[in-house]
């Protein structure tokens, strides 16, 4: 119970009981090798960094939760990933990504292969260190699939995608089956896209304005003064009974220079 109620940070190699308890299916790692949605076959040194919903909180032996844990889960092909991994978390705030040393391979191709992070990798300088009364607690390396959402969108791109996740006190207390919606888009899941600033460079800044509108047109935004604004769709059905809400907070988008900016804002009850 102990481990339910709180958030957990697990460190450990690919073989260790409780990494292989909590951790998601989106990645397999045998010996020197891990596959990686998103990222495809890599063999040498990596690190490995992935964030969910605590699992021990939701089991069927607590049949209410009284708010929502949050679990990272840090793991590696040896331990020099493991070391990556950590690093990675520490330094930069990394909470979902994959990190190689000097070396790595890629094996088997696959159809959303993306490289991994250098050891040594820098965020980008924009990404804002607030969003309104929310602070920066976590930042995404974007996957292979969704670079191939913007492309289909768009015809192009981007060079980098990053995603910064953004809490406050309070965020993640929501309680029982009505704040489940809630909990999990304004969670560290790399899918988790409440509060959060999705920071794509291109090439340049006229490749960046000419995709910008497109991108508003996919999310089903409307120009307003220098960018577009709307609202984040339903989570689900919008059936209120399930806790779901027809408008469960806004979207912005702006563009700088060479990178388009979206901000996704939640603003339902859990939110200060």
């Amino acid at each position: 119970m102990q481990l339910a109620l709180n958030h957990l940070l697990v460190v450990g190699l690919a073989d260790d009981a409780l990494v292989r308890t909590v951790w998601q299916r989106e990645a397999s790692i045998k010996g020197s090798s891990i596959y990686a949605f998103g990222f495809g076959n890599l063999q040498g040194s990596i690190g490995y960094i992935e964030s969910d919903r605590n699992p021990l909180l939701h089991v069927p032996s607590i049949p209410t939760i009284p708010y929502e844990s949050e679990l990272v889960t840090i793991t590696g092909t040896d331990e020099l990933g493991l070391e990556l991994g950590v690093r990675a978390f520490l330094e930069k705030n990394l909470t979902n990504g994959i990190i190689a040393a000097t070396g790595w391979k890629r094996g088997t191709a696959t159809l959303l292969d993306r490289d991994p992070l250098p050891a040594a990798f820098d965020l980008p300088e924009g990404l804002p260190t607030t969003l309104s009364n929310l602070r920066l607690v976590g930042v995404t390396q974007a996957s292979e699939d969704e670079y191939r959402g913007v492309l289909a969108d768009t015809g192009l791109s981007p060079e980098s995608i990053w995603r910064g996740k953004y809490y406050a006190d309070g965020v993640w207390d929501g309680a029982g089956i009505k704040a489940s919606f809630f909990d999990y888009a304004a969670g560290l899941h790399r899918r988790a896209y409440g509060n959060t600033v999705w920071y794509a460079t291109f090439e340049s800044s006229q490749a960046a304005s000419s995709v910008a509108g497109k991108i508003a047109a996919a999310a089903k935004l409307m120009a307003r003064g220098a960018g577009w604004s709307g609202n984040l769709p339903p989570f689900a059905s919008g059936d209120t009974i399930l806790g779901d809400v027809a408008i469960p907070g806004s979207l912005e988008l702006a563009c700088a220079g060479s990178t388009l900016v979206m901000t996704s804002r939640l603003a339902i009850a859990n939110t200060p």
